[in-house]
């Protein structure tokens, strides 16, 4: 029931458009600066849903519903070289959640209802090949104080 509800809440939720660029690989990857050998690479993003609005105003809530999203990615790899490398990348996912809502029945008055909870575990995880076939690198200067 949990994790249907979580499923729910996050399917209505908005789009939003990320970059996991910076979750999957280290910053010297994402730019093709790394050398051959082993890498360790561990990125956490959290996001609190706990603004209630109507009509894009903030209103206040006598049992406020709230949903934390917490992703943690856990990379370890290995470059063969500059422009080629494999990485296994395994996220973990913590979720904490409060939410109210009101059962209307026509044999009684309407009651309050709040289910809170939390979910933990690995999510899906990947294994990603990152290969260069064509780098420019172009160089400015860059006044030195």
């Amino acid at each position: 029931m949990k994790i249907r509800f979580a499923a729910i809440l996050l399917a209505s939720l908005p789009s939003a458009r990320a970059c996991e660029l910076c979750a999957i690989y280290n910053a010297a990857n994402a730019l093709g600066q790394s050398s051959s050998g082993f890498f360790v690479s561990v990125a956490e993003q959290f996001v609190p849903y706990r603004t209630t609005q109507f009509q894009d105003t903030e209103v206040s809530d006598p049992n406020p519903s709230y949903f934390d999203s917490s992703l943690t990615h856990l990379v370890a790899g290995y470059n063969f070289s500059s422009s080629f490398g494999l990485n296994v990348n395994v996220p973990i996912g913590y979720f904490n959640f409060r939410r109210t809502d009101i059962r209307y029945s026509t044999a009684a008055p309407p009651v309050f209802f709040t289910e809170k909870g939390n979910e933990f575990g690995l999510s899906d995880a990947a294994l990603i090949g990152p290969v260069t076939a064509f780098q420019k690198s172009t160089m400015s200067e860059v006044p030195n104080w």
